[in-house]
């Protein structure tokens, strides 16, 4: 009989640790945040991880997002651009940041559109009236109002056939980035009486209409406003975070830019703020 009571404990307490496994496992894949966090310590910004520890120090006035390993940062009114080793290279003033490409700085200076390397050094002369982002190392510009096909090093292909190709290429990626926007299409933002909800496509609503502005975002969130203050809710009408911003970015990698106090800051989808006064 002891026997018998001692394999049905041993099968409970099996059972109960992997179902704490299950969740655990579930808890950190949810938590997977980029390796290098803005983090904002006063009035300087710097780089931090999950955990609040400093990568990069916190000495700059703005950063923005690692893109491709490139994070644009400022100090002094300079704009510089530093790598995750914190090696920093700075822009002349005569150039104006657009956005990085695969690893590819995309810049412009008197309405012509060029590029640097990581090195600052251009690899793309600056006379093209506009670039997109690179896809397999080569990117459609436009020159004189007329599309062609350029390569990281900034030489022109002259391929008609492979043109057309990453123009299709470029329109699916495009709507790829639309993605989370085209999958609540079937939610529809309403407005009644200066009051804004969500409803589904059978006119359940999921989010209440009570609020004073909501926003779609790009991640499949909403941006929720009540009086002076923003939060976000999921799809399923779930409030994520209290109502607390006085302003709202949206998700990339987990992370959002917001404002609370008169001061901006990144936060996760929990809420967790990545600021030190």
């Amino acid at each position: 009989m002891n026997m018998l009571h001692s394999m049905k404990y041993n099968l409970i307490t099996s059972f109960l640790i992997f179902i704490s496994l299950l969740f655990l496992i579930n808890d950190l894949s949810a938590q997977r945040y980029p390796d290098f966090i803005p983090y904002r310590k006063g009035n300087k910004w710097g780089f931090c991880d999950s955990i609040k520890n400093i990568k990069i120090p916190v000495i700059y006035d703005k950063v923005d997002l690692f893109v491709d390993g490139i994070s644009k940062v400022e100090i002094d009114k300079g704009v510089g651009f530093i790598d995750t080793s914190w090696k920093a290279k700075w822009l002349f003033y005569c150039y104006h940041f657009k956005f990085i490409s695969d690893t590819i700085i995309i810049i412009e200076a008197n309405n012509k559109w060029g590029a640097m390397n990581n090195e600052l050094n251009i690899i793309i002369p600056l006379k093209y009236d506009s670039i997109n982002s690179f896809i397999e190392g080569r990117a459609i510009a436009i020159l004189n109002n007329n599309p062609c096909l350029i390569d990281k090093s900034g030489h022109e292909i002259i391929d008609s056939s492979l043109l057309k190709t990453y123009m299709r290429i470029f329109e699916k990626n495009s709507t790829k980035n639309k993605k989370i926007i085209l999958e609540n299409q079937d939610l529809t933002i309403i407005n009644n009486k200066k009051k804004y909800g969500v409803i589904d496509s059978s006119k359940n609503i999921i989010i209440p209409i009570i609020y004073d502005n909501i926003i779609r975002s790009t991640d499949g969130l909403f941006r929720v406003n009540k009086g002076y203050l923003w939060t976000y809710f999921d799809r399923k009408g779930n409030q994520l975070i209290s109502f607390q911003y006085t302003k709202a970015g949206d998700f990339n990698d987990g992370l959002a830019l917001v404002e609370k106090n008169y001061k901006s800051f990144y936060i996760n989808k929990k809420g967790k703020e990545y600021f030190e006064k």
